[in-house]
């Protein structure tokens, strides 16, 4: 069956269903085998072949000869369960786990390198998928049960964090229709799926409620499939999730995907995590916070410090307006502050460009002139001030010297370095 369908439909690869359910003695276990006749059939083609794995076993990801099943990624539940605590606070049934800090998320994100070392594009991150939506009440989406400013940085952690990140259909453009459990089945095993599917979301004590459990659709209602379907218009009238979705990805996709194995996750709060990554392409600071305004200037965490004779540049947030947001305080552009509920992605440049590029460069002078062994000040000139919504502006990921004169501020005096005390 598997041939078939890379054989004769030329699909990309396939997506194995709950894998930990499949048992096999079989000296070549049966689902390696899929893996293995999907290459062969696939004739040269790339394939992929996915694994939804509840435990998420490294050993599924390892080659054959290796004695693993030779699957290329498995879903990550925990990135999932964790950041669904993150955004909403509320743990119930299979969450119950789970605590929604910072600590939690960062070791989710950097688990496989720490275990297994097979990189972090084996993992498939996701804050949505069909599963996870169905058993919420009503089938809601995440930008529903959550603040917009915690959806736009939780986002903003899948799409520039590590992993593979995964979309949910509709998640590029905050669908508003439900995605409800459905199901098309003859009358009498309808009936058991229905009260097999009530009893299986009373794990939840939400959905325990008697009142609420009168208000599960039943699956084999043609209305429960209808109210599921997208609503493709939503695509227009919610432009700044869809410039969202695109800047993100944009922006992942000229860092080289954020596969690094350099990436170092570090909480800076219960509520807020750094994630650096250093390679080739140079390095990157992305800051998430999912609670309160957090002042950075005491926080002495090594992963704040930029490189040697580097100083970090912004180049983007959650909260620029274009996207729904409040606007970037010039606080949160100096690298002092990350506001509450908002996202900020930095770029490690030289101190001759990063004071002269688009951006605020966060440089301290005396300590920039040591680390790069310098005489003299270093010239700093004037530095572009971007409205609200330009740290966007020019584009996510452009780094332009010129400088629009209209638009210049004189000379300023340039703060700290990111992380150091003032």
């Amino acid at each position: 069956n598997a041939a078939h369908w890379i054989d004769e439909y030329h699909l990309d690869g396939l997506r194995l269903d709950a894998t930990h359910t499949v048992h096999d003695a079989s000296e070549e276990h049966i689902l390696a085998a899929v893996a293995r006749v999907v290459r062969e059939r696939a004739g040269g083609r790339r394939t992929l072949v996915i694994a939804e794995d509840e435990p998420q076993r490294i050993s599924l990801l390892a080659p054959v000869a290796e004695r693993g099943w030779g699957m290329d990624a498995i879903w990550h539940d925990d990135f999932h369960h964790s950041a669904q605590l993150a955004a909403t606070g509320r743990r119930e049934g299979y969450l119950t786990k789970f605590s929604g800090t910072a600590a939690e998320l960062a070791a989710a994100s950097a688990r496989f390198v720490t275990e297994g070392g097979v990189g972090h594009a084996g993992l498939v991150n996701f804050l949505q998928n069909h599963d996870q939506v169905s058993v919420l009440p009503g089938g809601r989406r995440l930008h529903q049960i959550t603040s917009p400013g915690r959806w736009r940085a939780l986002t903003s952690l899948l799409l520039l964090g590590p992993g593979t990140p995964m979309l949910f259909q509709g998640d590029e453009f905050a669908a508003t229709s439900p995605f409800l459990y459905f199901a098309d089945h003859e009358p009498a095993l309808a009936r058991l799926v229905r009260d097999g599917r009530a009893a299986y979301l009373a794990q939840f004590a939400s959905l325990a409620d008697p009142a609420a459990q009168a208000l599960i659709p039943d699956p084999a209602d043609p209305a429960t499939f209808e109210r599921s379907r997208l609503d493709h218009g939503e695509r227009e009238r919610h432009a700044h999730a869809v410039r969202l979705h695109r800047d993100l990805l944009s922006l992942r996709h000229s860092r080289g995907g954020h596969h690094s194995a350099q990436t170092v996750a570090s909480a800076l709060a219960d509520h807020a995590l750094a994630l650096r990554t250093d390679d080739v392409g140079g390095a990157t600071l992305l800051l998430v916070n999912w609670g309160g305004d957090l002042d950075l200037r005491p926080i002495g965490e090594p992963v704040l410090e930029p490189p040697s004779g580097s100083a970090w540049v912004i180049r983007w947030s959650s909260d620029a307006v274009d996207y729904g947001g409040p606007g970037v305080p010039a606080a949160a552009r100096r690298g002092a502050l990350l506001p509450a509920e908002s996202a900020l992605f930095f770029v490690a440049q030289s101190i001759g460009r990063a004071a002269l590029g688009a951006g605020i460069a966060q440089v301290d002078r005396d300590a920039a002139i040591a680390r790069a062994g310098t005489a003299g000040r270093p010239e700093i000139g004037t530095v572009p001030d971007h409205d609200a919504s330009g740290v966007r502006g020019a584009g996510p990921v452009r780094g332009d010297t010129q400088q629009d004169p209209a638009r210049t501020k004189p000379p300023i005096e340039v703060p700290r370095v990111f992380g150091r005390h003032t």
